[in-house]
């Protein structure tokens, strides 16, 4: 299992070396400035040096690497703690070529932009994330490093399970709702809007605010 799990992390390594060196590469054409910030109507406030992005182009190979050196850390349930850490990984390098667009317009301060994919493609990921986060979830086993980590699920193995099983339920649940909203939402043009975004906020905060009553709920049960 072990094996399997340092197999998945050192393939995410390599691809994120290999996604490093293209973004260099596709920063090194970009205007020497960008457009780095904008507001609620996709309208651009802020610019900087071209070289920011390079920062968002090597976050796949850091949260790879982070991945690597926890997975050689555990002893235990390595291959679930990868299946769950990989596809952020993806996540983090498709979302930069999925707003390199948007980076290569050109805008300055004042201008609006067409967010293209962007808009459809991060809430969109973001669902799809809770649901496989939530089906492997149930899969892990007590530990200090990775999970729901509570005082009442470190404390009580049962009250653990249980807690997973149920956070697990949840969002799978909440992130299938989620995608089919961004779906429609892209349907009749409203992708962008502020109110997408300020509703998956609040989706994640009740995830976890149920997580934490229903741990407390079952810190005691046997």
């Amino acid at each position: 299992m072990k094996n399997k799990g340092i197999v998945i992390s050192a393939a995410a390594v390599i691809l994120s070396i290999v996604h490093i060196i293209a973004g260099a590469a596709a920063v090194s054409r970009l205007p020497e400035t960008v457009p780095t910030h904008f507001n609620e109507e996709w309208v651009c406030n802020d610019v900087g040096p071209r070289w920011i992005l390079l920062i968002f182009a090597a976050l796949p190979l850091v949260f790879s690497l982070i991945m690597l050196i926890t997975l050689f850390r555990q002893t235990k349930q390595s291959r679930v703690t990868a299946l769950i850490m990989f596809p952020l990984t993806v996540f983090l390098a498709v979302g930069f070529w999925m707003g390199y667009p948007t980076f290569q317009s050109g805008a300055g301060i004042g201008d609006k932009v067409d967010p293209a994919g962007l808009a459809f493609f991060l809430p969109m990921a973001l669902s799809v994330l809770l649901v496989i986060i939530g089906n492997y979830l149930p899969l892990i086993q007590p530990n200090k490093m990775m999970g729901i980590r509570l005082p009442s699920t470190l404390k009580n193995p049962q009250c653990w399970r249980l807690t997973h099983r149920f956070a697990g339920r949840l969002m799978c649940v909440s992130g299938l709702l989620m995608s089919l909203i961004v779906v429609i939402a892209h349907l009749v043009h409203h992708s962008g809007d502020t109110w997408l975004i300020i509703l998956f906020g609040a989706v994640v905060i009740a995830n976890a605010a149920a997580q934490i009553v229903y741990a407390r709920m079952h810190r005691n049960d046997a």
